[in-house]
């Protein structure tokens, strides 16, 4: 099952996708996320772990896309995706970010949280 939690003192949102998708799944973490939107100041960041996601169907894709365009209209500044070193989260990463850049936004892709960290430390 996905996951999200928040890191109140850094303004950040953290997401984390698993291999299995559906659209009751999507549903459930979309409430998930809505709940902990209330907790975090505009200008929060994401993020997203996908090391483990496979590509979506285009009707689950429709449903993550509505998610991405809520964080995004919810003033979500950056985002920083894991994707791995190799497999699914690579393969997975193509379509999210074409889900991503049609809801208004870009993301930076590391290999590990470490580095998705040392990421949001940039300006």
């Amino acid at each position: 099952m996905h996951r999200a939690e928040i890191d109140e003192a850094n303004n950040r949102l953290i997401l984390r996708w698993t291999d299995s998708q559906n659209v009751a799944e999507i549903g459930q973490f979309r409430a998930e996320v809505e709940a902990l939107l209330p907790k975090l100041r505009r200008g929060f960041d994401c993020i997203s772990d996908i090391t483990n996601m496979r590509p979506a169907s285009r009707h689950v894709a429709d449903h993550i896309e509505q998610l991405q365009a809520l964080l995004h209209g919810a003033g979500m500044r950056r985002v920083v995706r894991i994707v791995g070193k190799s497999g699914l989260g690579h393969m997975a990463s193509t379509q999210m970010d074409r889900l991503a850049a049609q809801a208004g936004y870009e993301t930076i892709h590391v290999d590990t949280e470490a580095a998705a960290l040392i990421a949001l430390t940039r300006k």
